[in-house]
Parts: structure tokens; C-alpha cells; sequence
């Protein structure tokens, strides 16, 4: 195998980086440290931002280490530097404590479970194109950040399920139940019913209330086609979002407790057929093969494309604390169930289409 060999690169600062990768026979992340403690990393940021988006565009994932990145100011300060238009996180789907203005912590979820790979918000009509992941407090074990490359993880689906899901794209199921998951008013940062409706409306999603509960139904892609690479990925929490993503006995008394059409969360093929348990695991094999999993240092921050790169997290000990911000919320044009978009490029493409 060729080894990659990192390389200094002056930048307009007149400071030095280092670049390569974190370990040789990865692609993804790539590892950026400064080679001089003076190097004032929102400075530098700044001045050095379409550098910085040209990597995150080629590769994916960027893994800043020894930039003194410290506080929740300094990362909101570092993010802003890259990309000034941090986005709140929206439409949400998994508990957050917004830490500082648009600085969140990374999803509130007990330690000792498993984090399935996702796109943030990729089951939404809108989505933020880039993340900044930073490690306040690293876990005393566990507690990794694993990522994986859609792109790759497309390519090891089988080709039955890919074409499936390309053909039928993915329909997500909430019901909000009172003291399960997060509430509609929490969900839609709002407790007006009707600001809900219009949010909805807005974004084409089916709202149900049956009394005081909401339940919500939504379509989506389950590939799409990135808006500057034009590279198709798997963009979608099909499995994630599924009943049996949980932990057995939580799927278990789930099923007991409701029927599967009140179930607090599901996903289904976007025609509302189930989706195969074979599916299932064929998606999570090939997550597996595309995972990139590495300790997190204290001040490490994990810039992400999101689309390019999906992200999980592993069971921990100890206290830990990540936080995350976005940035560029992208909304596509739709075509169809089963890719989105720019036009020319979902035009440019020859797969089947529903109408």
C-alpha cells in the first residue's frame, strides 16, 4: 500500500499546519495540527476558510488536534470563523442542551447504549451541510465518535436493498406519547399547535392528532446527490430510526405497550411496506465496513460534511461532554422518492424515478 506521507502548508498567516492522515490506511479523517503553539487557531480560520472548505469538500472529515479549541466560546468562535452562518438545531429528533447561542451538546443518551450511524437532521426537508464536533471532556472509556464515509457505505449496500430504497426512498414515523422520547413542543420549539401545522405544511410532512398526541409522517429520500461533488450518498436514518435500532429490551416493552402504528418512532419503505429485518443488517454491515472509529483527545474538534460523512457514538464511562454546532442549512430540490439535489445534477442522473 502507497504510504501517504503529510506535508507543511504555509497558509496566509505565515503559520504553519500539519496535514495528513490520522492513520495511514485511512482516508478519512484527516488529521490538521498546528506545528507552532503561537498559532491563534480563529485567526487562522479566518484566514485560511476556503482552504479549510476545499479539504472538508474533498475529504469529508477534517480532525483539528492541539488548537487549544478549550471552551464553548472558543468552538463557537472557531466555527464562525469557517462558516459564519450557524444554524439552530431544528426539527429534532433526539434530546440536546443548547450549551451557549447555537452550541448544542452532541445527543443526551444513556452511556452505557449504542449510537447508530446518521446524518444529523437527514430525515428532514432541511439539513445542515457542515458539522463542528468538539471534545470539552473525554470519556474516562468508550465514548468514540465513530464516522463513515456515505459514499463507500452506499456502494457495500447489496444491490436489492440499494435499488429498494433508491425506488421507494423512506417514510418516518413519530408519534408523541407524553413522558416517551421528546414532546411536539420540544420537537418544534413551540407549543402553539397551529405554528406546528404551518411548520409542516412548510416542510410535507402529514400531521395526525388524535386528542392531545401528534403523529407525524414523512417521505424522504433515502440517496441524494451532493450539492457541490454531485457524488451520490446514502443520506438517510432508515435504520436508525427503526423500532429495532433500540436496545432489545426497549424494543421489546415498546412492542408490548403499542401497537405498531402508535409506536413512538418507525420507519418504513416510502410506500408504507416494512422494511426486511435482511435490509436491516445488510445496512449495518456496511456502516460497519465503512467505520472509522478513534480515541478523542481533550480540545480535539471534528469538522464534518454532512452528507459526505455519517457519525455514531459508542458506549462510554465517566463523564463526558461533546459539543456541536452547524452550520449552512441546505434544502434540496426533491425529485422524486428516491434521489434529491440540484436539478442539474438529479436530471443528469439515470435511475428510475417515481413521479
Amino acid at each position: 500500500m502507497t504510504q501517504m506521507q503529510r506535508r507543511s502548508v504555509a497558509l496566509d498567516t505565515g503559520a504553519l499546519i500539519d496535514l495528513g492522515p490520522l492513520r495511514e490506511d485511512w482516508a478519512i479523517p484527516r488529521l490538521v495540527q498546528p506545528t507552532s503553539a503561537k498559532l491563534d487557531p480563529i485567526l487562522w480560520a479566518e484566514a485560511n476558510r476556503e482552504f479549510v472548505t476545499e479539504q472538508l469538500r474533498k475529504h469529508g472529515a477534517l480532525l483539528f488536534r492541539g488548537f487549544g479549541i478549550d471552551s464553548i466560546a472558543r468552538l463557537r468562535d472557531f466555527s464562525e470563523a469557517i462558516a459564519a452562518d450557524l444554524v439552530e438545531y431544528i426539527e429534532r429528533r433526539s434530546p440536546r442542551t443548547e450549551l451557549g447561542d447555537k452550541v448544542y451538546t452532541s445527543t443526551i443518551h444513556p452511556p452505557d447504549q449504542y449510537i447508530h450511524f446518521h446524518n444529523t437532521t437527514s430525515f428532514s426537508h432541511q439539513w445542515p451541510m457542515k458539522l463542528w464536533f468538539c471534545c470539552l471532556l473525554p470519556a474516562e472509556a468508550g465514548g468514540m465518535t465513530p464516522i463513515a464515509d456515505t459514499r463507500e457505505v452506499l456502494g457495500n449496500l447489496s444491490p436489492g436493498v440499494r435499488e429498494r430504497f433508491m425506488d421507494k426512498g423512506v417514510m418516518y414515523v413519530r408519534n408523541f406519547h407524553d413522558g416517551v422520547g421528546l414532546s411536539w413542543q420540544s420537537t418544534f420549539q413551540t407549543d402553539d399547535r397551529d405554528r406546528v401545522g404551518d411548520f409542516c405544511a412548510e416542510a410535507n410532512i402529514e400531521v395526525e392528532w388524535i386528542g392531545d398526541r401528534l403523529r407525524t409522517r414523512q417521505v424522504r429520500h433515502a440517496v441524494a446527490t451532493h450539492p457541490e461533488t454531485l457524488d451520490l450518498v446514502w443520506f438517510n436514518q432508515a435504520h436508525h430510526f427503526h423500532v429495532s435500532s433500540l436496545d432489545a429490551q426497549v424494543t421489546k416493552v415498546l412492542l408490548e405497550s403499542y401497537a405498531e402504528e402508535d409506536l413512538p418512532r418507525n420507519s418504513y419503505y416510502g410506500d408504507g411496506s416494512p422494511i426486511e429485518n435482511e435490509a436491516l443488517i445488510d445496512i449495518e454491515s456496511a456502516y460497519r465496513k465503512a467505520e472509522r472509529a478513534f480515541p478523542w483527545e481533550r480540545g480535539d474538534v471534528l469538522m464534518l460534511d454532512n452528507m459526505l460523512v455519517a457519525h455514531a457514538r459508542t458506549p462510554y464511562e465517566g463523564e463526558r461532554l461533546i459539543a456541536l454546532t452547524l452550520a449552512e442549512l441546505f434544502s434540496p430540490i426533491y425529485n422524486g422518492g428516491g434521489v434529491v439535489g440540484p436539478r442539474a445534477a438529479a436530471d443528469a442522473i439515470t435511475i428510475p424515478l417515481e413521479d
